[in-house]
């Protein structure tokens, strides 16, 4: 995690310390690569993210009707929303309502 730190410029690190990492760094000849520093940045993100995104199951009924039943339906809404959970979404529907 120190030469993460050191290696990415942050404050939370002794300058002694600082120092030792990078002539290590220098002496075994290391390279940063942009792609994985790149991969890196999105993941820490990630660990951050507070907010979660929403797929929408569009319905043009109301909630309580037989179109709920799961053998009308190709793949169910607990399924939808298993899916959607295992990629970091959550499935919410929406009843669309005709006007009067």
């Amino acid at each position: 995690m120190t030469v993460s730190r050191v290696l990415r410029n942050s404050p939370h690190v002794a300058r002694a310390t600082r120092d030792r990492v990078l002539a290590a760094v220098q002496q075994v000849g290391y390279e940063r690569n942009a792609h994985l520093d790149r991969l890196m940045s999105m993941v820490r993100s990630a660990k951050q993210r507070k907010a979660v995104p929403v797929i929408g199951i569009m319905r043009d009924d109301i909630p309580e009707d037989d179109l709920h039943d799961p053998s009308y339906q190709y793949v169910s809404n607990r399924d939808i929303r298993e899916r959607a959970a295992r990629h970091g979404y959550r499935a919410e529907e929406f009843f669309l309502v005709a006007a009067a």
